[in-house]
């Protein structure tokens, strides 16, 4: 599992902690662990700073606009059908729990998240540390869970139904209790506690854990599947203290106009079909085989309405009409039911599964699809533009190419089907924004540009990016070269980092590291365990830039040409941050007291004090602009928690000096 962690915000015994449970064995899918579902699923868990807070205030709003619109369209039926009463008086329940649990919500802390864009699962330790410190090991495990829930929701083929966030949370947070339950985790209790005392649909996971543990096993099998085609603002409904999950139905989604299919019988008998004149779409299914020609079906479905009305046809997920897929053809953005076993449908287009069983999208309107086991090129109209002769096809990059392999060997397409370079590498990848990629031929990697030509010879071991720059690897060492060829360093370092925003480069030699500078000057020499950029978030910016730099399990602060501004003395804490804050201070911490050091380093804070040195920032303005920041700080020395300010002077509450 890559646990990224660019702040240093985890212990490594934290770490470890995470990456314990994680290999816990928990059967979830075809899944072993949630290890399992972060590996497979190509997950980065990342370490994040700050204390953020939910917004959750739009979705509630649109949430309520849905179901009070849903209920004004019952209740106008209600004359005609009595039986609709009971519908409305289930949506009155779910308005007033909406009402209610809005405001809950938002003032819940958000301590991790899963970001479905980017694949990653972020965690907030310093939020988990505000919620409470002392269960920090609770909240890491049952946060980092939790998350993994929402990927495994999220797993392809699932990824494309909406986020229902008044399901998916309480489905995350009864995943994360099975969790700890199925593993004996010692955070069990604690976690269903937790859960149950938030007032919002979080909470519902404790009561569908209590439900599951009463004997409802459908639970278990409900999580396994999620996410299924239901409305984004559908609720669980509730009746005799039990919770009823959403069924899965006939989901429509046109142009991101959802609605579920309210199908009517023709002629009272089956087939049906179904008209929604919000997105213009027709529904059709059942058996109408031998029925109707489509245009006789058109004009007694829609009442003689002229075909051009129509603007989207659904495929329900009985429909059967084999005479007429031919004529199922039009000029028609297609959808249909995922549940039919025979049709589906591909950029809008009608299609039978069989035929298209191993496709794939490129986006913007390509698609790769294998035959007789090999891979071709379709365009939007699902038209071959190169032969099936690839054993594989990754996606257009930037450049409009697309990396393909034959026979072990790799080359570059384009939109047009042209081997734009030729199939003749062991290896081929886009390198950066200069229009290059990397490549390689047995044991030696060069560059090419996107023409096929050689720009750096294909002689190295190893080839890496470094700004405008990039690392070259010869006989087990390292150096920079220039985009020319020309040597930046001599090939003697066995390692090198990417420069950082310093323009200064981490290299390593041994296991010790230094910084050089982009004409190759060893400005820190090569002495140190370790670095770590620090940044200036003070009023008193200037043109040094700092560094924290770790020796024998120590660390310091040194300036970009090696001056010492602090001795090398301190302590790592997930509390030592590697920046100075808006008063121009840095924690520091040697045993158990903490402090706060200056770009003097002069400890302008004494080292006193026990725990954790909490920062409040108080903004000051003029005019409503921002003039300056500073920081209060919250410290505990002898049991006694009080504020100082910037200088170490107690204050109060409202920054006034009490000694």
């Amino acid at each position: 599992m890559n646990i990224i962690d660019q702040n240093a915000l985890l212990t490594p015994k934290q770490k470890s902690l995470l990456r314990e449970n994680a290999n816990k064995i928990y059967s979830l899918g075809d899944f072993i662990s949630l290890d399992d579902i972060v590996r497979r699923l190509k997950v980065d868990v990342i370490i994040e700073p700050g204390t953020p807070m939910r917004s959750v205030d739009d979705y509630y709003e649109k949430a309520l606009k849905y179901w009070r619109s849903m209920y004004e369209q019952l209740y106008k039926k209600i004359q005609e059908d009595d039986t609709l009463r009971a519908e409305c008086q289930k949506i009155e329940v779910k308005l007033g729990k909406l009402k209610v649990e809005r405001e809950a919500h938002s003032s819940m802390r958000l301590l991790g998240l899963y970001d479905s864009q980017n694949n990653a699962i972020k965690l907030f330790p310093e939020a988990m540390a505000k919620a409470d410190a002392s269960k920090m090991d609770e909240y890491l495990v049952s946060t980092f869970a939790h998350e993994v829930m929402h990927a495994y929701f999220n797993r392809p083929g699932h990824e494309k139904y909406p986020y229902a966030m008044f399901v998916e949370e309480p489905l995350a947070e009864y995943g994360m209790l099975l969790y700890l339950h199925e593993t004996s985790s010692p955070y069990y209790e604690w976690a269903h506690n937790t859960v149950s005392d938030k007032n919002c649909c979080y909470g519902y996971g404790a009561k569908i854990m209590d439900q599951y543990l009463g004997g409802d096993t459908s639970l278990k099998t409900y999580l396994e599947e999620y996410k299924i085609p239901i409305v984004e603002y559908q609720l669980p409904d509730f009746s005799n203290g039990l919770i009823a999950m959403p069924e899965e139905g006939d989901f429509v989604d046109v142009e991101d106009q959802p609605f579920v299919a309210k199908w009517t019988p023709v002629y009272d008998i089956p087939p049906t079909y179904f008209w929604d004149d919000a997105t213009k779409t027709l529904g059709l299914d059942g058996n109408w085989r031998s029925r109707h020609d489509l245009s006789g079906l058109v004009r007694i479905l829609l009442h003689y309405r002229l075909n051009s009305d129509i603007e989207h046809l659904y495929i329900g997920k009985d429909y059967i009409c084999d005479r007429f897929c031919r004529d199922l053809e039009l000029d028609i953005p297609t959808i249909v039911s995922p549940k039919h076993k025979e049709l589906t449908s591909i950029n809008g287009i009608l299609v039978r599964k069989e035929d298209y069983k191993d496709i794939e999208s490129f986006g913007e309107g390509y698609f790769k699809l294998k035959r007789d086991g090999k891979w071709g090129i379709l365009d939007s109209k699902l038209k071959p533009i190169t032969p099936f002769q690839y054993d594989k096809i990754k996606n257009f990059d930037e450049n409009d190419l697309c990396e393909v392999m034959m026979d072990n060997r790799w080359g570059l397409v384009n939109k047009q089907g042209e081997e734009q370079v030729p199939v003749k590498y062991d290896e081929i990848g886009w390198f950066n924004s200069n229009d290059l990629y990397k490549v390689r031929i047995g044991n030696s990697s060069g560059l090419i540009n996107k023409q096929g030509e050689e720009q750096v010879p294909v002689k190295y071991e190893y080839i890496g990016m470094n700004d405008e720059f990039y690392n070259a690897g010869r006989n087990g060492k390292y150096a920079i070269l220039d985009l020319n060829n020309n040597p930046i360093t001599q090939f003697k370092y066995d390692g090198i980092e990417c420069f950082d925003m310093n323009d200064l480069c981490k290299v390593r030699i041994g296991n010790k590291w230094g910084l050089i500078n982009k004409q190759g000057v060893e400005q820190v020499p090569v002495e140190y365990d370790d670095f770590e950029e620090m940044y200036d978030n003070s009023n008193t910016q200037n043109d040094t830039r700092y560094y924290k730099a770790f020796l024998n399990n120590k660390w310091g602060i040194i300036d970009s040409y090696n001056n010492k501004i602090t001795q090398i003395k301190y302590d790592e804490s997930i509390y030592c941050r590697h920046e100075f804050d808006e008063s121009g201070l840095c924690e520091v911490k040697i045993g158990k007291f903490m402090g706060l050091v200056n770009k003097q380093g002069v400890e302008q804070i004494p080292v006193v004090y026990e725990g954790n040195i909490i920062r409040c920032v108080i903004t000051y303005t003029r005019d409503g602009e921002v003039t300056r920041k500073e920081c209060e700080y919250k410290v505990k020395q002898n049991g006694e928690e009080f504020r100082i300010n910037k200088y170490g002077r107690k204050i109060d509450e409202n920054g006034r000096i009490l000694e």
